[in-house]
């Protein structure tokens, strides 16, 4: 075999594992979904429907999503999506704005169907570290994801709802450079 064939499979394999690595979980999300136990896997992604991470000034935009198989899902169904930005401190970042989505397994159409903010819902992130191009982020949540998504505080227990709490854990890409 001459050097450019050596070349040509070398770039091949790098090109197949490149891919492969790509559709890797490289985060979990522990918890439970109505009581039950559930466990869902963070995909990273090249744009913002999967999970990544933006900075723009002194705000950090971060995106989770969770799918509860662990190689890349045909759809979103189940698929469980923390969205939140951070200010501040780096070291000690303030979470603004937050929304927590669900979309059911069962979902038949596209978009989340149970969503919550901060009036029904509670993040903390525990520990948020940039090293350049990559996040790495662990933090907690809990929260009643109402259906149609709600802001505000939801009290009515007539209101379709899921409970749902739990840890994540990720390392994700940058999706856009300053």
């Amino acid at each position: 075999m001459g050097p450019k064939s050596i070349s040509a499979a070398l770039f091949s394999s790098v090109a197949i594992a490149t891919a492969a690595l790509a559709q890797v979980a490289t985060g979990t999300i522990t918890g439970t979904l109505e009581l039950e136990p559930a466990t869902w896997y963070v995909m990273p992604g090249e744009d913002d429907t999967l999970s990544g991470w933006t900075r723009t000034g002194n705000e950090v935009n971060v995106r989770i999503v969770g799918f509860v198989r662990r190689d890349m899902p045909l759809s979103a169904q189940g698929a469980l999506t923390i969205d939140f930005q951070t200010e501040g401190n780096p070291t000690e970042p303030e979470v603004g704005e937050f929304t927590i989505s669900l979309t059911p397994e069962d979902a038949t159409a596209e978009g989340a169907d149970y969503s919550a903010g901060a009036g029904n819902a509670n993040l903390r992130i525990e520990a948020l570290v940039i090293a350049e191009d990559t996040m790495s982020v662990s933090g907690s949540f809990s929260g009643r994801l109402v259906e149609g998504g709600a802001q505000e505080l939801v009290l009515d227990e007539d209101t379709p709802a899921v409970t749902v709490d739990g840890n994540f854990q990720a390392t994700l890409p940058r999706l856009e450079a300053d």
